[in-house]
């Protein structure tokens, strides 16, 4: 079963032990219906307050110092880049980091320090400690300094009756499925 992202094998167990052979058709499907109706009810506005503040409370906790735990840059940078996701209008921000990264950062350098940060922490140790990262540390200000400024995304009437129908929809589907196991 292949839905074009992971799934978490726990969840796919229980759910295909509950389904027939159609199981992996049909959970495929409704992680596809899922991932539309979250694009069609995001709600940008408190998607970007929430990752801003997040970014910033991060950053104040755990990157000022003479030393910082390493992992905590993703800690920043992860909410922080899905804020700029949210900012530019692309939707629900990715889970994967690298998605982030691949669309948000332009400059080569900050590109070169964040792969040099990943290269870092797959290497050490969970609690890692080193010197500030200039680079990451110039952007991640720049960008809170500049947010502070800047006005959410506008929010548009949402049509929540989506998520009625995708319920709806999935339990008959998997009713009729019952029905036919027996």
């Amino acid at each position: 079963m292949n839905c074009t992202r992971p799934i978490d094998p726990a969840v796919r167990v229980d759910i295909d032990a509950r389904l027939s052979a159609n199981g992996s058709r049909i959970w495929c499907v409704f992680i596809a219906a899922m991932r539309n109706a979250a694009q069609q009810t995001h709600q940008a506005v408190q998607s970007f307050h929430h990752y801003v503040h997040m970014a910033r409370n991060n950053y104040r906790e755990y990157l000022r110092g003479d030393t910082v735990r390493l992992k905590k840059y993703l800690y920043v940078l992860r909410p922080l880049l899905a804020t700029l996701w949210v900012e530019q209008g692309r939707g629900v921000a990715p889970m994967r980091f690298q998605d982030l990264v691949d669309v948000i950062v332009t400059s080569a350098a900050l590109r070169e320090a964040i792969d040099h940060l990943l290269t870092i922490k797959r290497a050490a140790m969970e609690s890692e400690y080193g010197r500030p990262l200039p680079i990451i540390n110039a952007f991640i200000d720049a960008e809170l300094t500049r947010l502070e400024s800047v006005l959410p995304p506008v929010p548009q009437d949402t049509d929540f009756s989506i998520l009625d129908r995708l319920l709806m929809d999935t339990v008959i589907r998997l009713d009729t499925l019952s029905m036919r196991r027996g």
